[in-house]
């Protein structure tokens, strides 16, 4: 996607940068990074990032996806065609002048809210685990590899109330961070974001596991097709589902985690945040020793 973007767009692939220094300035970008690894070519596209692709890399991407003639906008195909015979510009590349006037720097990183959110924990009393900050996947699956983590640790450390030395700390906290997706079958029409669909497939697979909570959000403020950041459950929230006696696996097959943590009370409403640094997750299991 950000290869074709980038060929079509008048500021991404480093667009912007070369008509800003062509304009007789120098630039320093700041970039808030929403994707995985951080580079700045993906994020945005680029705007102020050298690229290494080219029209034909485009063209190709967009015949291996079988988008052609009927399925693109005409005007993209003959622009990315034109692009091959070189009458189109190029997105700014390595070996071009301009590209020296121009400097990227990452200021904000979803490690970086990881460790700022590990320093607060610890704050707090609580020990603190970093899964990683680049995690994808399926959603639900996601969840299910770290409920095992955090299962694998209840079971190394039953018989020692939590126990770290030099310290004793009665929360264990496991907190991620990256992007997962949400496949939706055909058909289904789905509510909710793929941050509501982690805690819901952690929430249906984690029953027998007590004193657990979490949370799991989009740091942009929006997580996926409704208005909440994300959702969370904590011991209320649990209770609250029993009294209402709702079938979580029902939800969770109907991709619908935004109407089980509605009925609940457990959506997590910030509104926008201006920022987007991917999605935080945070399991926390408390001792009830």
């Amino acid at each position: 996607m950000n290869v074709v973007r980038k060929h079509i767009s008048a500021i991404q692939g480093g667009n912007l940068g070369r008509l800003a220094v062509r304009a007789g300035a120098k630039v320093d970008a700041l970039i808030i990074s929403d994707v995985t690894g951080d580079q700045p070519g993906d994020i945005a596209s680029g705007p102020c990032a050298v690229d290494d692709s080219t029209f034909q890399d485009a063209l190709n991407i967009l015949d291996r996806y079988q988008i052609g003639p009927g399925v693109a906008p005409a005007s993209i195909l003959d622009y990315l065609k034109k692009g091959t015979m070189g009458q189109a510009p190029e997105t700014l590349k390595r070996d071009e002048p301009e590209s020296l006037m121009v400097r990227n720097h990452v200021i904000a990183t979803s490690m970086q809210s990881l460790l700022a959110a590990q320093k607060y924990c610890l704050e707090h009393g609580a020990q603190v685990h970093i899964l990683g900050d680049q995690i994808t996947g399926e959603a639900a699956q996601v969840a299910r590899d770290q409920l095992e983590i955090v299962r694998g640790y209840v079971e190394q450390n039953q018989n020692k109330d939590f126990v770290d030395r030099p310290g004793k700390f009665r929360r264990q906290v496991f907190i991620s961070g990256g992007e997962t997706t949400v496949t939706i079958p055909q058909g289904v029409v789905g509510r909710g974001g793929r941050c509501a669909e982690f805690l819901l497939a952690l929430y249906t697979h984690s029953k027998a596991l007590v004193g657990l909570s979490a949370l799991a959000a989009d740091t942009d403020g929006i997580d996926g097709s409704e208005e909440n950041a994300g959702a969370f459950f904590d011991q209320e929230i649990i209770q609250n589902a029993n009294t209402l006696q709702l079938d979580e696996k029902t939800y969770l097959d109907a991709h619908d985690a935004y109407g089980f943590f509605l009925e609940v009370g457990g959506l997590v409403h910030t509104g926008p945040t201006l920022t987007n640094i991917n999605d935080f997750r945070i399991l926390m299991l408390e001792s009830h020793g």
